[in-house]
C-alpha cells in the first residue's frame, strides 16, 4: 500500500473567496438544465426543431430569466385551461391588464390562434425629477380544433379580464360513451 503524505494535510488551507454572485448560486441547476438540454437535443435530433440551448442573440434563456426577470420584457404569459365535455370543449384565459380591443381570434386550416397585446405606462412627476415609463408585451397560442367541432358555430366572451371561447360539438360527433366489460383469464 502506497505512503501517502500527511504532511500537507495538517497545514490550514485557505478558503476560497465566497462568491455570492447569482452564477455561483445557481450552477447546480444551470448544471441539471445543460444535461437535459444535451438528453432533448439527442432525442430530437433529425426531428428539424430548433435547439433550446441558446435564445435571441445568442442567450441562454433559462438563465436571463433567472439572472435578469426583465430579459422577457417584451413576452406575456398567458397560461390557457381547456375542458373537454360531452358537448363542447372550452377554452379559458386569465388576461389582467388586457383589453378586449387588444384581443384577436382567428381560425383558420383548423387552426385557432389567439394573439393579445398588453401595454402600460407609468408617470411619476417629483420635484426634483420626472420619470415615465411605457410597457408592452405580446402573447400568440394556437390550438388544432378536432374535426368533431362545429367551426360555425365557435363563440368567444370577454368579460372583466377573463376570456371564454365555446368550441360546440357538432350532433353526429358528441361521444356515446360504451361500458367495456373486463374479462377473468383464469
Amino acid at each position: 500500500m502506497a505512503k501517502q503524505d500527511l504532511s500537507k494535510a495538517s497545514e490550514p488551507t485557505k478558503a476560497a473567496p465566497s462568491d455570492t454572485s447569482s452564477e455561483s448560486v445557481f450552477s447546480p441547476l444551470m448544471e441539471l438544465r445543460h444535461r437535459m438540454d444535451d438528453l432533448f437535443e439527442d432525442v430530437m435530433q433529425g426531428w428539424r426543431v430548433p435547439s433550446m440551448r441558446s435564445g435571441a442573440q445568442g442567450l441562454d434563456p433559462f438563465r436571463d430569466f433567472l439572472l435578469s426577470p426583465k430579459a422577457y420584457g417584451n413576452f406575456v404569459d398567458v397560461k390557457f385551461d381547456v375542458s373537454n365535455s360531452e358537448d363542447q370543449i372550452e377554452i379559458t384565459a386569465e388576461l389582467p391588464g388586457i383589453d378586449e380591443k387588444d384581443v384577436d381570434i382567428s381560425l383558420s386550416d383548423g387552426v385557432l390562434s389567439v394573439k393579445g397585446e398588453k401595454k402600460a405606462e407609468s408617470e411619476e412627476k417629483k420635484k426634483d425629477y420626472y420619470c415615465k415609463e411605457r410597457r408592452s408585451g405580446s402573447f400568440v397560442r394556437s390550438f388544432r380544433v378536432p374535426a368533431s367541432i362545429d367551426q360555425e358555430k365557435i363563440k368567444a366572451s370577454f368579460d372583466k379580464g377573463v376570456l371564454e371561447i365555446i368550441l360546440p360539438k357538432r350532433p353526429d360527433a358528441k361521444a356515446k360513451a360504451k361500458k367495456i366489460k373486463i374479462a377473468n383469464k383464469s
